[in-house]
């Protein structure tokens, strides 16, 4: 029997790394057995014999050792954006593969949970943390079991912006009263681990609505869902510094604060700048004018039954119009010629409106209601038909980027909003403007 173990150990002097392992390393996985018998019949003779089988399969060669990691070991500043998966030369003889990926250095002892089987040379759907120093350990196996491991390869992550993400919403929110619920959108400047319910806080500052709520739309947007609200209520909701983004891990810098304001009307008043031609211009006979208002800046859906003008309080007259309105997937006016027809309107009012000398909303109480359906823009469209002039009156309204506006006007030639001529300019003010539903 010597020299069959003496043969054995010159044969795994030779095959080197792939050759004969222990039990510990499932290189020989084969079963050995041996049997001795002696028998002795007289004094003068004696038989001996002596077998030895051995049974199973023989790791001899193994895998080949797993090697040239991607990223290479001790790599540093690795992208958590563009870094989802990781590989390795293919190991000769390899069927598939146990890896082991995680913050635990050196790698754990193989085998054991934190190893993941995969049949291709690599691991991928990756989501790595940014900033974090990871090990990871490779094992080649074969389809008889036979396993050779690698080396623990280490590599780490960086931050690739590390500027905070910031709330991008408006801080004020306002909502018409008279439905049984509402939502929002919660938007970032990155995109951000998925907002929970304890990210927010909801405050009652006037009434009993809850939060009830809050829903992921993409990476960088959630939705936020409210009710139990009434006319003139009042919340705040407040996202976190728990909030941070997917890249880094860095929180917004300060808690966000948004306003949540239930009305009866909608108002658009943040403007200052005195303007003479919108939504009528006084110093010519006539004029018509067309605005439109985004959906973004109003207030949702909802019947319109009045509309008011910021009027500075200079002049003093009785003053002809008519009103139309309309949605519009317009956003902008792009020349002189671009009016909305008023095939694509409705005539909301004909009457007279007084203008005077004090400074006042100048409201105007419609004769038909205008159903604005909350997704389209709205226009409206101000046709002043007096035949006189003077000067003075001007009207408060803000600016935006692009021409929100357009108008005409004339000494001799009453515009007709039906078949309107081009217009004298396209700006891009906006008359200050409070709608009530």
């Amino acid at each position: 029997m010597k020299k069959y173990i003496f043969l054995a150990i010159i044969t795994c002097a030779c095959l080197g790394s792939w050759s004969c392992g222990n039990d510990d390393d499932h290189l020989d996985i084969g079963s050995d057995s041996d049997s001795d018998s002696d028998s002795d019949t007289d004094s003068d003779s004696d038989s001996d014999s002596d077998t030895d089988t051995d049974t199973g399969p023989h790791c001899v060669p193994a895998p080949l050792k797993p090697s040239n990691p991607i990223p290479a070991d001790g790599t540093t500043g690795v992208s958590t954006a563009s870094t989802d998966t990781l590989n390795w030369m293919d190991s000769y003889l390899a069927t598939h593969y146990d890896v082991y990926l995680g913050t635990d250095c050196p790698a754990p002892d193989y085998p054991g949970d934190e190893y993941e089987t995969v049949t291709e040379s690599e691991l991928t759907g990756l989501s790595l943390v940014p900033s974090t120093t990871y090990c990871w350990k490779v094992v080649a196996i074969d389809d008889q079991g036979c396993f050779t491991e690698g080396n623990t390869w280490t590599f780490e992550t960086i931050c690739p912006d590390p500027t905070p993400p910031t709330v991008t919403s408006a801080p004020v929110q306002t909502f018409l009263s008279g439905e049984s619920s509402y939502s929002f959108i919660i938007s970032f400047s990155k995109d951000m681990v998925p907002l929970t319910m304890s990210d927010l806080t909801w405050a009652q500052v006037t009434g009993s609505g809850t939060l009830d709520s809050l829903t992921t739309i993409d990476a960088n947007e959630f939705e936020v869902e409210f009710s139990g609200v009434v006319n003139g209520d009042a919340y705040t909701l407040t996202v976190e510094t728990s909030a941070i983004d997917q890249a880094c891990g860095i929180p917004i810098d300060e808690a966000y604060e948004i306003e949540i304001f239930v009305v009866n009307e909608c108002e658009l008043s943040t403007g200052t700048m005195a303007y003479s031609y919108l939504p009528m211009y006084s110093f010519y006979n006539y004029s018509y004018s067309q605005t439109i208002y985004t959906a973004a800046e109003l207030c949702g859906a909802g019947n319109i039954t009045q509309v008011a003008w910021d009027f500075n309080g200079s002049g003093s007259s009785s003053e002809p119009i008519v009103i139309y309105m309309g949605n519009t997937t317009k956003t902008a006016f792009s020349g002189t010629t671009d009016w909305v027809p008023t095939s694509a309107m409705t005539q909301v009012f004909a009457g007279n409106v007084t203008l005077g000398s004090v400074a006042l909303w100048l409201e105007v109480n419609l004769d038909t209601a205008f159903a604005y359906n909350g997704t389209d823009n709205l226009v409206i469209a101000v046709d002043r038909n007096m035949g006189t002039y003077y000067s003075g009156p001007t009207f408060d309204t803000y600016t935006v980027s692009g021409n929100s506006s357009i108008y005409h006007y004339s000494d001799s030639t009453n515009c007709n909003p039906a078949s309107p001529t081009t217009a004298s300019s396209v700006v891009s003010n906006k008359p200050n403007i409070i709608i009530d539903y």
